[in-house]
C-alpha cells in the first residue's frame, strides 16, 4: 500500500486493487471507481500511456474530470 498525505492525515490508497496492471480492464476499473461521470477520449488516451499501475492511478487522479469534482 502507498500513502498520500492530506491536510487531515494520511490517505491510504490500495493501488493494486484499483489497477493491478496497465491493461485496458484496469484502466476502465480505475476510471469507473474514481471518475463516476466517466472520462473524455483525451483523458483515456493519456491514462492509456501509463507504464505502471501507479501511473494509471496518478493520471486518473490528475485528470481534469477528477479535478472538477
Amino acid at each position: 500500500r502507498q500513502f498520500m498525505q492530506t491536510g487531515r492525515g494520511p490517505l491510504q490508497v490500495d493501488i493494486l486493487a484499483l489497477a493491478p496492471d496497465t491493461s485496458q480492464e484496469s484502466i476502465n476499473r480505475a476510471i469507473e471507481t474514481l471518475l463516476a461521470s466517466g472520462a473524455s477520449d483525451a483523458t483515456r488516451q493519456v491514462i492509456g500511456k501509463a507504464t505502471t499501475p501507479q501511473q494509471v492511478v496518478a493520471l486518473t487522479l490528475g485528470s481534469p474530470e477528477f479535478q472538477k469534482r
